[in-house]
């Protein structure tokens, strides 16, 4: 819901899809081991960075298209 917000979206633009077998039911990350041994801090908290990709991404959507087409052609 944040993606399709941060791109001035309606609620509407969401499409559901039938889960497929294997899907998992949660992702969750942790990154406290990146923390304690590195002392690593995430630059961006959640919502600036998802904010800071959306405008990469809507900025290079030529470049993110020709990328997909290519992966899309070596999985035919």
């Amino acid at each position: 819901k944040l993606i399709v917000k941060g791109m001035g979206k309606g609620p509407d633009a969401i499409t559901f899809v039938k889960d497929r077998l294997g899907h998992d039911i949660r992702y969750s990350l942790d990154s406290s081991k990146l923390k304690r041994q590195l002392a690593w801090q995430p630059e961006y908290g959640f919502e600036q960075g998802l904010k800071l990709t959306i405008a990469w991404c809507v900025g290079n959507r030529k470049w993110l298209l020709d990328k997909w087409r290519h992966i899309r052609y070596l999985y035919k």
